[in-house]
């Protein structure tokens, strides 16, 4: 999910909901110069390197699982921490949302019950909107409707390298959840079959993502500002050109390669179902 300063969308009761429970937070922070710094102490996303704070050890895990994933994702963690961004965890799976990056606030909530699942599956969440941070910083939000498809679909991206990165090119062995579930499909899917994936998130996004003018998605189909390498582990130039070309997207892909990795098939009834499963989820995501 994006919170842009100045997103209109179909999503507005929720966004009002995310946008108040980080003003709660940010409260804090006024209450004079004692007050500043002990919210910073309790809230910044840090580096492993860094000292130890008041960040949730939950959070602070799940940075240190992106950071040591593979050098390529340290950029990820690096834009945050600094007193960039702040980590905060939130009952926000009610409210629709896994995860919530917020362009004015400057902030990331999680939902609560990733406290109670494997860490890793918060550090694919946390991916996800840590590239969103990325895309704020350096470019700003999204203007038009393909720009936002383009800003969610590099979202996903980075989380599913991570979860690669995690666990190999066919997802997680056994998974024990339905977010996990949620993820190896996902994964998949992007190996095989990028261009339906893409029609997938335009069908799930579009409430979101139409509620914006119309314009080329080019500025965000771009490597820039992207895991380095990030190309080589998933079809990423495949993907950008099913959102260039919606043509492509009605067309199935066979059998993609993906650094000579074998393609495991997908049996999934609707990878549609499978497309929130980091920014919009249910309040039962957990259960299997």
């Amino acid at each position: 999910m994006i919170l842009t300063a100045n997103t209109v969308s179909t999503f507005t009761i929720r966004d009002n909901f995310l946008a108040l429970a980080v003003q709660d937070y940010q409260d804090l922070a006024t209450d004079g110069e004692s007050s500043q710094h002990n919210y910073h102490w309790r809230y910044d996303a840090v580096v492993p390197a860094d000292p130890q704070t008041g960040l949730d050890p939950v959070l602070r895990q799940a940075e240190t699982l992106i950071y040591e994933a593979r050098p390529d994702f340290r950029t990820l963690i690096g834009n945050l921490a600094g007193g960039r961004y702040q980590l905060l965890l939130q009952d926000i799976a009610s409210q629709g949302a896994y995860g919530a990056t917020s362009e004015r606030y400057h902030v990331i909530l999680f939902d609560t019950g990733f406290t109670k699942l494997d860490n890793h599956d918060l550090a694919g969440v946390m991916g996800h909107e840590a590239q969103h941070a990325a895309d704020f910083t350096a470019s700003g939000g999204p203007v038009t409707a393909n720009e936002c498809y383009a800003f969610e679909l590099r979202g996903f991206l980075v989380g599913s390298a991570l979860w690669q990165s995690f666990y190999g090119p066919n997802g997680k062995p056994n998974p024990s959840n339905a977010f996990e579930l949620r993820e190896n499909a996902i994964l998949l899917e992007f190996r095989q079959n990028p261009a339906r994936f893409v029609k997938n998130l335009q069908t799930f996004y579009a409430s979101e993502c139409d509620t914006l003018g119309p314009g080329a998605p080019d500025r965000f189909l771009t490597l820039a500002n992207l895991p380095p390498g990030i190309e080589t582990q998933l079809p990423v130039a495949q993907a950008f050109a099913a959102l260039r070309d919606p043509a492509l997207a009605q067309r199935p892909l066979p059998g993609l390669q993906v650094n000579g990795g074998a393609q495991a098939p997908v049996d999934v009834r609707s990878i549609a179902d499978l497309v929130p499963a980091i920014d919009r989820g249910s309040q039962h995501f957990m259960e299997p």
